[in-house]
């Protein structure tokens, strides 16, 4: 069984463009032995425009798709996702036409359609949907994803592995709908040169969304020297203060843990984001401000 959540422009010091990034994608699922199923996002136009060309390769059956979504033609009907009391829930509704309720532990309303996933996958292995909806109402969330590290004074510090801008997007609004949050403080650390090179434009945008984004240094991987000399994190402040938005670019990690701590107060989501060693600061602001 294969499972697409979503495909975007990703990776492209590896990938030409993202219709190649399609096509890797058609290959994964043409790759899943007869009698395998595939799950994918019927609301995502490249996940389905990847399904179609597996399809193709494989002559033109879709026997082997069931799709998930809110869309009208999904085969797993996502229905009224909503976030209440700062936790995401929808109904689902099965192909037979039978609905179970999504009541979710991890914040932010895109986890609806990873728990969608989850059910319509489970369903194929026999697994009765009540059961998978039930058992995801207690699921606590993994290392790195919106993962709560400590609380004091009504300031809650999260950490993050989102290191792309639908990603950030998506961390930063599910912020937005946590109980009791009124202002959101970013540390985000860029990852790759080359990725803030081709995102700038929308890197810039997501990040003015939180009332103060703090940019340490710029992660490198796996980097060209064209890459690095064409992008900064100075260029990522500029381009976010540009669009109206509040950024500082501090480089002393020393810094960046005690901005940090001036921003502590009541109502406020300290969240550190990044795929670099950004969580090592999370646990070193964790240690000099939150008591441990």
């Amino acid at each position: 069984m294969a499972v697409v959540t979503n495909i975007g422009a990703d990776h492209l010091d590896y990938y030409r463009d993202l219709a190649e990034i399609v096509e890797s994608f058609a290959e994964f699922l043409a790759r899943v032995p007869n009698g395998g199923r595939w799950v994918v996002n019927g609301d995502d136009a490249d996940a389905l425009r990847a399904a179609r060309a597996a399809e193709s390769r494989l002559g033109g059956s879709a026997a082997r798709r069931t799709t998930f979504g809110a869309g009208a033609g999904c085969d797993w009907r996502i229905l009224d996702p909503r976030v209440e009391q700062g936790l995401p829930s929808a109904g689902l509704c099965a192909p037979g036409g039978t609905r179970v309720e999504l009541r979710l532990q991890v914040p932010g309303v895109h986890n609806v359609w990873n728990a969608a996933a989850a059910v319509a996958a489970l369903a194929q292995l026999a697994v009765p949907p009540a059961d998978a909806a039930e058992t995801l109402r207690s699921f606590p969330g993994v290392e790195r994803r919106m993962q709560r590290l400590a609380e004091r004074g009504g300031c809650v510090l999260m950490d993050d592995y989102a290191h792309h801008p639908t990603e950030v997007r998506a961390v930063l609004q599910a912020a937005r709908g946590l109980s009791g949050i009124r202002r959101v403080v970013a540390v985000f650390q860029p990852h790759q040169h080359g990725r803030v090179r081709r995102h700038l434009d929308e890197f810039a945008e997501v990040l003015g969304t939180a009332d103060l984004t703090i940019v340490p240094n710029i992660y490198s991987a796996r980097e060209s020297d064209e890459d690095v000399r064409a992008v900064s994190a100075e260029d990522l402040v500029r381009a976010v203060c540009a669009r109206g938005g509040a950024a500082e670019h501090l480089p002393d990690p020393a810094a960046v843990v005690d901005r940090a701590g001036k921003e502590m107060a009541p109502g406020t989501l300290l969240v550190t984001l990044g795929a670099g060693d950004v969580w090592k600061l999370a646990r070193e602001i964790r240690r000099a401000h939150f008591g441990g």
